[in-house]
């Protein structure tokens, strides 16, 4: 079960802009950034691990998208 989106980065708790959503067959996460290199090389770091965590035979069906939030709402544009 996810908890529900703060506004805030994943990694540094500063206000999100960016949303990274990985999908595979077996699991569904979104990474909430606020853009800052360090905070999208965890992202990088954490969709590495999810796909580590897949079985082969199911990485042909992931996908990794990228949207940019509405810093005023916190929700996908």
């Amino acid at each position: 079960m996810s908890t529900p989106f703060s506004g805030r980065c994943d990694f540094c708790r500063h206000p999100a802009s960016l949303g990274t959503r990985y999908h595979s067959p077996r699991v569904e996460h979104t990474f909430y950034s606020c853009g800052r290199s360090l905070c999208q090389e965890f992202v990088d770091i954490g969709i590495q691990r999810l796909d580590q965590l897949t079985p082969p035979a199911l990485l042909a069906g992931r996908s990794v998208s990228c949207f940019a939030l509405d810093i005023h709402s916190g929700v996908p544009e």
